[in-house]
């Protein structure tokens, strides 16, 4: 398909203007010229409103008037009202006229017009719109607190309904979404599609609720007594007609196909009775020579693929309908208050419009316009709008793309600024130009973004904002240039647009077209030929990275930063990643324990051992570093003082150091790269000085960076040593870290790897250590005791899993193959409690891909009933609680019926260990928190079987399962997801209590 689907105008001819009050009323023959063009005649014309009545008919004249010939005037857009008319009472005109002015004029609405929208007339247009993409309603749209944009968007969509929906396969999934949920955002709520992008988000430490589902006014400002701008719209009228059609002396810029001398002569007299004496009908008659022209031409540039040129003369008809439409009303209209607030993707009014808003993404003609589309349909992509008292239409709509940089510090992404030219009617464009960076840093700021990065070499109107910034780097020192900049997207394979019937990736200018939005921004991708989008090599490149925290603070605005209000629809999972700082408190305390660890372990050989871990280094630490490597590697004397600054500006560097009386003895470097996965991490640096090795220092200082990498995620460690041969010491040693030889480099040197994982070599000891104090519990009530932990199947265990179930409903047990796909999970394991050679108990929990990576999934639980009540349970719960808290997991999730048949409650028993319900359905969600067992945690005092509100034998036989409700059918791939392991557990899970 062609990437850039229709290039073509869809829904306007190339010569259609809208009439124009200046040059008369419209005529009988206006409208029969425009039903010639539309193949209607004048016969099937007459016969239709034949039987009307006189006022009728009159009223039908009038709103054709209306709705076509002060609008576009095109034949679509007759063909379709005509067919709108014969399906509405003609008691419905006078009323549907009134409402189309109300919009042209940009009037409140009649308190009557309102009434008739929201009782049927809303619902009239909406199904109409339904139809077209053959749907049918299922659920009403969320409503508006101003219909006109709505309305007018509707009536756009259903003149072009034909043309759009064949241009973009996307309409149709889009309007699917909210046909079905009501809304954009009630999508991304309910829908499984878009749960992992919006999880990616909150993943990464942004405030998802507030990005995907916010609704809220950022940033407001007003001006009461601002200075009368439309008076100088006549020289700049002039101004603009010399840069489209040039001078005697200087031809213009793109060329028109004209005589350009006999043009400029036309249009003398008329130029100056705008420039003398601002006349509105003198502007009209030159918007009439000047509009046709130029669409003409745009249309003979596209058809060359001369998309940039053809693009710029959209701008310019834009900017000339809006001095040709100025009207006394307009020039009286007290501009009040300019507004920037989160967008909650209302569609169809952001599918509009390329040319009032200078962009290539918006429909109908922009060069990308199905990616408008795909920015819907991706919680990923967020939107910042802009709007400005009284108009109904915003006057910005910003994409933001949050992600991170070289660094790993969350940043957003700008690139582009879609905006009305009449944004800057309220402050000016210097002011305005302030106030929409100050709207996206508080945006950012209330996002939890730490930087703000603006591209800096847009096309079109982007650059004006661009260019802005620019100057503000030039004397503010929290903005920094960057020629390029590594950018990597939250979720950079949008896996959101998995149902995208127009590509799977976005459109952006600073890294491509339908590809990843990961790495390095340069150039801006402007070049557009056939089918092709290139970097534009010869123009302008780089980004402005600034420190939000810093800006707002040196511009003493960070009291100006409203506070967060609570989203009308939150995400289903905003649970999982609301307490960011507990979270990461205990991680910081994980990896000092893996320190104090490392430390008591050395102590046999090095009394006085001692570990440090930095994130960054001083002068001094710099210096120690230096002579640590030149005593370890006196071969490698290219090593200066700037080796380790340099080493430790890197993604996630960590620096380990091991020290004996002081003094550095041993040290290992750790860092990501970005041509490794995400959750590898790679071992840069290891040295021990000469005296101290043979003491195991090497190796409890690797262990050490690997069990501190498992606390961040990590699942893969790397590193390159030299080509040493088989079974010299270097290779021995890493192979006794279970490290394996993977490829060999020539200019690099070879490969080694090792998984990192909750059962590997790095917890192996702690989780014998965890099974044994569970063997201490339960020896006493438990003869014969045995305790058997499974990471992976082995002959008889599915088995014995099943014979356990058999305390649950026969419907509700696992089958073989579910058990199967389970235990393929990550970090899946079964803790088995037997007595003697027989199993008594089992508990099965692992990580769900569908779920966060720091939240661990209990799945199953089972005692025999004749070894119930002996807390076999509750020792189970407690370990199953300690395991998973050795590396990343810091929640852990259950589901639990409430009451159970018995009347227990299993809810306030799982508050004993610290759970809280996140939410209730058919059955009670809970969360867990991991944390360690420190003196005065909740963990500390657990239930016995026998108190009050204790669960009892209910807590020896749960199925805590994952039940997710599934949105109606539909006849669109909105619900055709690919297959993989997570969906298909998903709807095994549906039928299981």
């Amino acid at each position: 398909m062609n990437p850039f689907l229709r290039l073509e105008a869809p829904g306007r001819a190339a010569n259609a203007v809208a009439h124009d009050e200046a040059e008369g009323p419209v005529t009988v023959r206006d409208l029969g010229k425009l039903l010639t063009e539309a193949g209607l005649t004048w016969d099937a014309f007459t016969n239709a409103v034949w039987d009307l009545g006189v006022a009728d008919a009159g009223n039908l004249l009038r709103y054709l008037d209306a709705a076509v010939f002060k609008v576009s005037a095109t034949p679509e857009a007759l063909r379709f009202h005509l067919r709108f008319l014969r399906s509405a009472p003609p008691a419905d005109y006078p009323i549907w006229e009134d409402i189309v002015r109300s919009i042209l004029d940009d009037r409140p609405l009649s308190n009557s017009s309102e009434h008739f929208l929201q009782s049927e007339g809303i619902d009239r247009l909406w199904r109409l719109m339904l139809a077209s993409v053959r749907q049918e309603k299922i659920t009403e749209p969320d409503g508006r607190p101003d219909a006109r944009l709505l309305v007018q968007s509707l009536f756009r969509f259903l003149e072009l309904a034909d043309a759009l929906v064949a241009d973009d396969p996307n309409i149709p999934v889009v309007l699917d979404a909210v046909n079905r949920f009501g809304s954009l955002q009630q999508y991304f709520s309910k829908h499984d599609v878009p749960h992992p992008a919006i999880r990616a988000l909150a993943s990464a430490g942004f405030d998802a609720n507030y990005l995907v589902f916010g609704s809220q006014n950022v940033l407001s400002r007003s001006r009461e007594d601002q200075p009368e701008r439309r008076t100088a719209s006549g020289s700049g009228l002039d101004e603009l007609i010399t840069t489209i059609v040039g001078t005697e002396q200087a031809a213009p810029q793109i060329e028109l196909g004209i005589d350009r001398f006999k043009f400029l002569n036309e249009l003398a007299d008329d130029r100056e009775m705008v420039k003398t004496e601002n006349s509105l009908p003198a502007a009209r008659r030159l918007a009439a020579r000047l509009i046709p022209l130029l669409r003409a031409r745009k249309l003979v540039l596209q058809r060359l693929r001369l998309l940039v040129p053809a693009s710029t003369l959209d701008e310019y008809i834009h900017r000339i309908e809006r001095y040709a439409k100025v009207s006394d009303a307009e020039k009286a209209r007290a501009l009040e208050k300019i507004t920037a607030r989160r967008s909650t993707k209302n569609v169809p009014e952001l599918f509009f419009d390329d040319t009032r808003l200078g962009s290539w993404l918006f429909k109908p003609e922009g060069i990308v316009h199905g990616e408008i589309c795909r920015i819907l349909l991706d919680p990923a992509v967020p939107l910042l709008e802009i709007w400005q008292e009284p108009y109904s239409e915003f006057m910005a709509a910003i994409p933001l793309y949050p992600g991170f940089n070289a660094n790993r510090q969350r940043c957003i992404l700008v690139e582009t600024y879609h905006f009305d030219d009449r944004i800057f009617d309220l402050l000016g464009r210097q002011e305005t130009l302030s106030f929409m960076l100050d709207a996206l840093l508080f945006d950012a700021f209330l996002g939890q973004a730490e930087k703000l990065v603006v591209f800096a070499a847009p096309w079109g109107r982007s650059a004006i904002f661009a260019n802005y910034v620019a100057e503000l780097a030039k004397q503010n020192e929290a903005i920094h240039y960057f020629e390029s900049y590594e950018f990597e997207s939250v979720d950079p394979g949008a896996s959101a647009l998995q149902n995208s019937l127009t590509g799977q990736f976005h459109y952006t200018e600073s890294l491509g077209y339908n590809r990843p939005l990961k790495g390095v921004i340069d150039f801006g991708f402007n070049l557009v030929g056939h089918q092709t989008i290139d970097k534009l090599t010869s123009g302008g490149r780089g980004v402005f990275e600034i420190d939000i925290q810093a800006f707002l603070g040196a511009r003493h605005l960070l009291d100006s930063i409203p506070n967060k209000e609570k989203p009308a629809v939150e995400g289903t999972e905003a649970a999982f990643f609301d307490r960011p700082a507990e979270r990461e408190a205990e991680l910081t305390h994980r990896s000092q324990e893996k320190l104090r660890q490392a430390e008591v372990a050395l102590r046999s050989v090095l009394p006085d051992a001692h570990f440090e871990i930095h994130r960054e280094i001083d002068d001094a630490t710099s210096a120690e570093l230096l002579a640590l490597h030149r005593h370890a590697f006196p071969e490698y004397a290219f090593v200066d003082e700037q080796y380790y600054a340099e080493r430790m500006r890197q993604r996630d560097a960590t620096l380990f150091v091991a020290r004996s009386g002081g003094a550095m003895v041993g040290m290992t470097l750790t860092f990501r790269s970005g041509i490794l996965p995400n959750d590898a991490v790679y071992i840069d640096e290891l040295a021990v000085c000469s005296d101290q090795r043979q003491k195991g220092l090497g190796s409890a200082l690797v262990e050490l960076a690997l069990r501190t990498a498992s606390v961040r995620g990590t699942r893969q460690a790397c590193l390159l040593t030299r080509f040493d041969p088989a079974g010299s010491p270097l290779m021995r040693f890493y192979e006794r870290l279970n490290f394996r030889a993977e490829a060999d480099y020539p200019d690099r040197g070879r490969l080694f790897q090792r998984s990192v994982s909750l059962f590997g070599r790095e917890n192996r000891e702690a989780i014998d250590a965890i099974l044994a104090r569970l063997d201490a519990r339960l020896s006493a009530s438990v003869p014969q005791l045995r305790i058997e932990c499974f990471t992976a199947i082995t002959p008889g265990l599915i088995e014995m899993m099943q014979s356990l179930e058999t305390v649950f409903p026969e419907d509700i047990r696992y089958s073989w193959d579910e058990f199967s796909d389970r235990m393929r999970f990550r970090d899946a394991y079964v803790l088995v409690v037997k007595s003697g050679d027989g199993p008594i108990g089992f508990t099965l929990c692992y990580h769900d891909p569908i779920l966060p990576d720091h939240v661990m999934f209990g799945d199953v639980l089972a005692v025999k009933q004749e070894w119930q009540h002996k807390r076999i349970g509750v020792e189970l719960v407690k370990t199953v609680l300690e395991i998973p808290a050795l590396t990343n997991y810091t929640d852990f999730l259950l589901y639990c019926t409430e009451p159970t048949k018995d009347g227990k409650s299993l809810v306030q028993y799982y508050r004993y260990f610290g759970g809280r319900v996140i939410d209730v359905a058919d059955k009670v969600r809970m969360l867990i928190p991991l944390r360690a067992n420190r003196a005065g945690s909740r963990r500390s005092v657990l239930p016995s079987p026998g108190q009050n509100n204790a669960c009892g034998t209910a807590a020896c036989a749960l199925r805590l399962d994952v039940k997710r409700a599934r949105p109606p059918g539909s006849r669109y791939p909105l619900t055709k997801v690919r297959a993989s392991r997570g969906r298909s557990i998903a709807v095994s899970n549906d039928r299981r209590s």
